[in-house]
Order: structure tokens, then C-alpha cells, then sequence
């Protein structure tokens, strides 16, 4: 999932974001989120999933 997603930090208020997934398996998904996102200079996380 290496470079999967692109973030536009300049939409995001200060402070943490959440992301979401639907189910977490390995964690691929949310950690290639984050990457894009501290990329951006975001730099506190929250995860929530729904499933594992």
C-alpha cells in the first residue's frame, strides 16, 4: 500500500484525526492513511475500526 493515498493537509483543522476502517486485518489500509497524512505535517492519530 506503500504511497496508496494522498492527503491535502490545508482541509484539517489543528488538532487530531480519526481514521476510520471497516475492518482491520493487517493495517495496511490505516497506516498508508496515516503515512499520506504526516506527510502533510499531521502529526496525532486516532483509529477506530469496526471489525478485527
Amino acid at each position: 500500500m506503500f504511497r496508496a493515498f494522498v492527503a491535502d493537509a490545508s482541509q484539517l483543522s489543528e488538532g487530531a484525526v480519526l481514521l476510520v476502517d471497516d475492518v482491520l486485518t493487517t493495517g495496511s489500509t490505516l497506516l498508508a492513511c496515516r503515512d499520506a497524512l504526516r506527510a502533510q505535517g499531521v502529526e496525532d492519530f486516532y483509529y477506530a475500526v469496526a471489525a478485527h
